[in-house]
């Protein structure tokens, strides 16, 4: 089975991520994260984006 390449948008911290990252590392879902959107600068999901080496981007509407 093909492997969906998934991308999450986070706002805080990336818990959600966290979730499917360790449910597609377990192989209870055939994906894989290949982009973070992040909507703030600094929150504690970012780092686990970088942490795990997937691509994040982050888009601040104050700006």
């Amino acid at each position: 089975m093909q492997r969906l390449r998934l991308g999450v948008l986070i706002s805080g911290t990336g818990r959600t991520l966290v979730n499917l990252l360790r449910v597609a590392a377990a192989g209870e879902l055939p994906a894989e994260v290949s982009v973070v959107v992040s909507s703030r600068r600094d929150v504690p999901g970012n780092q686990i984006a970088r942490d795990h080496g997937i691509p994040l981007v982050i888009v601040d509407a104050r700006e």
